[in-house]
């Protein structure tokens, strides 16, 4: 029983020698040596306080992950240390420092990205060839066909539709005139010459709207077409006997 009291003494001596050089050690910045001496240390005497020890020390070594562990590991030996709070906060900004690493790694370097593979086609519907040594931006794209833009159709297609029910107010105005002849009273010849006005002045009106708009579209389509056939404006960029040269829609300034 004696023998088995003074054996735990001389280990907990030891175990006290070795967190104490451990210390010396880390002070001197020598972080490696000083966990050794903790887990050391450890072994003889397994104080939950050495593991947080050893979490700093790779820490401040730059071992993230392994510092974490230790962190951890001193978090589920002594749930309720003193240094409980700073271990979890530890453990926090360590774990946002991994992740980031991580993702830098899998981030492609930069300058590595090749040119897409359609990039000489969308060059030369510019009209533009690429000067030598020199870089070509297109700053409009290719416009749309004029007999595909919606702007033109609307209101072409909404007048000629009105125009078309204008003209069957007017034709019902004609037909009402009509009657007035086979009338038998007069009190029904001037309710159908009545009503014929209204339907009349209604079909013209109607018509009226109906054709305004359908010019509108046609207008549409001629601005739109004008605008088609304008040159494009390329912006090209190219050295000149050693000088940059601006060359904009074809004209050198």
């Amino acid at each position: 029983m004696l023998a088995s009291v003074i054996a735990a003494a001389d280990e907990k001596s030891d175990a006290r020698k070795h967190f104490q050089s451990g210390t010396r050690l880390f002070d001197l910045k020598e972080y490696q040596q000083a966990i050794d001496e903790y887990k050391a240390s450890y072994q003889l005497y397994p104080s939950p306080l050495l593991l947080y020890d050893i979490g700093q020390a790779y820490r401040l070594l730059g071992d993230s992950k392994k510092a974490i562990g230790f962190y951890e590991l001193y978090l589920a030996k002594d749930s309720t240390g003193e240094y409980r709070q700073v271990a979890q906060e530890e453990v926090a900004k360590l774990n946002l420092l991994v992740a980031e690493e991580a993702r830098r790694r899998e981030a492609p370097p930069q300058g590595a990205a090749e040119p897409p593979p359609d990039a000489e086609k969308r060059d030369h519907a510019t009209g533009a060839a690429p000067a030598p040594g020199g870089q070509t931006t297109a700053l409009s794209a290719a416009p749309t066909p004029v007999y595909k833009s919606a702007a033109g159709w609307a209101p072409l297609a909404s007048g000629v539709a009105v125009c078309i029910a204008g003209a069957v107010l007017l034709a019902h105005a004609a037909d009402l005139d009509g009657q007035v002849a086979a009338a038998p009273s007069v009190a029904q010849i001037r309710a159908l010459q009545d009503d014929a006005a209204t339907y009349r002045v209604a079909g013209w009106t109607v018509a009226g709207i109906g054709a305004a708009a359908a010019l509108a579209g046609v207008v549409v389509f001629a601005v739109l077409a004008a605008r088609k056939s304008a040159p494009s404006l390329v912006l090209r960029i190219a050295p000149s006997n050693g000088v940059g040269s601006l060359v904009l829609g074809g004209i050198q300034w």
